[in-house]
């Protein structure tokens, strides 16, 4: 069942280690972005693409640029959060194809009203690009891109913060975020 959370899809990053846009390259016959659009759409009332490439226009889906240009997926959260009509936003990348409809379903399921972030965990290292953000980090992140405090693992650090475990997951899908960053990584 869609719950009233906006799903953000980054997909704007330079993909210097590929040479190719990687949410537009195909993984076993599929572009890897639909894996993303394929996990959230049963599970979020809004999807949006953060891409600073028409490309996307494909998908059929709303694309959101970047104000703060070249600084990394907090610029694209910060944008999704501005855009999003719902007060959460979950966030995935377009380059893990291996999340599923039932581990977004579960972990948006885990939000609660005392935080705002909730971060994914595997085997106590968390994920941060597998997460929900509150409408109420706006100005946090606004002020962190301006000063170029851009490290994910530091931010989350300062938010009211949630941890959930993804361990029982990878029992059915041991590659849960397992992302693609190189040609290699597409070989079967």
């Amino acid at each position: 069942m869609k719950k009233n959370i906006s799903a953000l899809i980054l997909s704007g990053g330079k993909s210097s280690r590929m040479g190719l846009d990687k949410g537009l390259m195909k993984f076993n016959g599929r572009r890897m972005i639909t894996y993303a659009i394929n996990a959230v759409e049963p599970n979020c009332k809004e999807i949006f693409i953060s891409a600073n490439s028409d490309d996307y226009q494909q998908f059929n889906l709303p694309i959101i640029k970047d104000t703060y240009n070249e600084l990394g997926p907090l610029s694209g959260i910060y944008e999704g959060l501005v855009h999003s009509s719902n007060e959460w936003i979950f966030v995935t990348t377009c380059d893990m194809p291996n999340i599923t409809s039932k581990a977004v379903a579960y972990f948006i399921n885990q939000i609660d009203k005392d935080i705002n972030c909730i971060v994914a965990s595997l085997n106590g290292q968390r994920q941060p690009l597998f997460a929900c953000y509150h409408k109420s980090l706006i100005e946090e992140i606004r002020k962190a891109l301006t000063e170029k405090k851009l490290k994910m693992q530091l931010f989350i650090e300062s938010c009211q913060l949630k941890v959930v475990s993804m361990n029982d997951f990878v029992i059915d899908t041991p590659n849960l975020f397992a992302n693609i960053n190189d040609k290699t990584d597409l070989l079967p």
